[in-house]
């Protein structure tokens, strides 16, 4: 277990491949929330890549279900399963190993709308 949370805080603290040839990712091209989400699930497929942790000991939440819908269709085009997705209200009572938190409110402009 030891492996996996050092595998995970590696994870969390790199940034995303900054030279998108022999290995594409998705983060680098997009914008705002979408991009945030794409680096999310650059991590979960890095952690579960690596084999330090399991899917099952993995959660991501947000605290809007515009991002867990995002996650979500991201993590299934990678085929990448197993892994809980949720927002917050709804995760509550749960318990994992790992949990990432997505917390932008933005959109594809930057701007945060109603909270300017």
């Amino acid at each position: 277990m030891e492996e996996a949370h050092a595998t995970a805080r590696r994870c969390a603290t790199s940034p995303p491949n900054p030279n998108p040839n022999p290995n594409p990712t998705l983060a680098l091209t997009l914008r705002g929330w979408r991009r945030q989400a794409a680096v999310v699930v650059d991590t979960v497929e890095s952690l579960l890549g690596s084999q330090a942790v399991m899917a099952r000991e993995l959660a991501v939440i947000t605290p809007y279900m515009g991002q867990k819908a995002e996650i979500l269709g991201m993590m299934r085009k990678r085929g990448l399963t197993g892994v809980t997705v949720d927002t917050v209200d709804s995760y509550q009572g749960m318990e994992r190993d790992i949990v990432m938190v997505s917390t932008v409110r933005a959109n594809d402009n930057g701007q945060v709308g109603f909270l300017k």
